[in-house]
């Protein structure tokens, strides 16, 4: 990151918007969460038809309120069921052994990238690691000498059409993005250590209309996607539950949103909501939450099952990882003991402390030049040194 220079992250969720500015590796404003649902229930009930202009409004207003002027770079989260996460190989062979440089590797990426249909646009990319000639796997390969090369690369792409609603939210400040990062990458990045990363481990942000969802084997990201589910769903599942509007179901959720908790110690099973009874209670309210989380985690858990992705440990984010019992509900599910939420230790102003602000902050992890210190390969060191041996022996 360079001196003096203003870097924008900005989360918009479904629920709130949050903003944070960056100068020297350091926090210097942020705007507190600024919830423009309430815009959006206010204008219209269920399913507003222009939803995104409620989002630019509030995003400028917040914007505005910062008064940094235009900064030089501006990184900002996707939550889309579109976002489609694969892993690619790519391989280059030499007629006779070479030192790989960087525009070697540049041309491996290349060859990934020329894969792609020209409608869709890469947001996320990382080489989870490299084969010198089909046996040694290292991380960074600059300098070692070898007759072919090959790279795993996962990446995370969408089509660019889903990329406009984001586009024309900035525009409308003057602003244009630097980088699109996937919101559950994100907070990967600043949530989960490196031993949970290297262990197996998938973090779920339960959010207000998605759930953000990566996750982990031996250090790399193997899977990452959004789901259509969240809190909204149990707003819409109140509303239709008792006749009402979905502004007034939604008071009704913020009005008693600390004394929900889903700590039942029933079997995980489902009950048809709709044939609940009307009666109003913290119970009734509770009842309904309990089942659509355990249908959500069921749900994660199924597609983790199908891509053969093995969780060992669980991190949870969001507006509901706060809730009560919510931890022992997903270890029912998951039949685990390493269910934590995440604690976001980046900062030590205590506004800034919530998961809430992960994203943000893991946005700037991700972005940014020198946030990571060069990884120390030592089997690639050995590699070369012996290399040299051999030749100085021929």
């Amino acid at each position: 990151m360079e001196s003096g220079n203003k870097y924008l992250s900005a989360d918009i969720g479904s629920e709130y918007i949050k903003l944070i500015v960056f100068e020297n590796d350091k926090v210097t404003k942020e705007i507190k969460p600024v919830k423009h649902l309430i815009r959006k229930v206010e204008e219209s009930d269920l399913n507003n038809h222009h939803p995104e202009r409620c989002i630019s409004k509030t995003f400028k207003e917040a914007f505005e309120a910062l008064e940094i002027g235009i900064p030089e770079n501006t990184f900002v989260n996707i939550n889309n069921d579109k976002l489609i996460s694969q892993t690619f190989h790519s391989r280059e062979e030499f007629d006779r052994p070479v030192v790989i440089n960087a525009p070697i590797l540049k041309n491996i990426n290349e060859n990934i990238l020329s894969k792609l249909s020209q409608s869709e646009e890469v947001i996320y990319l990382r080489t989870n690691k490299y084969i010198i000639d089909n046996k040694l796997e290292v991380t960074d390969p600059l300098l070692m000498e070898a007759k072919s090369i090959e790279a795993e690369d996962f990446l995370v792409k969408i089509d660019k059409r889903y990329l406009d609603n984001i586009e024309n939210i900035l525009s409308s400040c003057g602003l244009s993005a630097t980088s699109i990062i996937p919101g559950a990458v994100a907070q990967g990045e600043i949530l989960l250590t490196s031993q949970e990363k290297s262990l197996g481990s998938c973090l779920i942000d339960i959010g207000y209309s998605t759930t953000d969802v990566v996750c982990y084997t031996s250090g790399n990201i193997t899977l990452c996607f959004t789901l259509n589910m969240g809190i909204g769903d149990f707003i819409e599942a109140l509303s239709a539950l008792l006749h009402l509007r979905y502004k007034d179901a939604y008071y009704i959720y913020k009005e008693n949103a600390n004394l929900l908790q889903v700590d039942s110690q029933a079997p995980v099973s489902f009950i048809d909501i709709y044939g609940a009874k009307s009666v109003v209670t913290v119970g009734f309210l509770n009842k309904i939450l309990e089942d659509l989380i355990k249908q959500l985690f069921v749900t994660l858990r199924t597609i983790f099952e199908n891509n053969n992705i093995k969780v060992h440990a669980i991190t949870l984010s969001g507006g509901l990882s706060h809730l009560q019992g919510i931890k022992n509900l997903a270890n029912r599910v998951w039949g685990l003991h390493r269910v934590k939420i995440g604690k976001l230790n980046e900062t030590k102003s205590p506004d800034l402390m919530s998961n809430k602000w992960a994203t943000c902050f893991g946005m700037m992890h991700i972005a940014s030049d020198d946030i990571e210190s060069p990884k120390f390969d030592i089997y690639g060191i050995l590699f070369n040194i012996k290399s040299f041996i051999e030749n100085l022996l021929k």
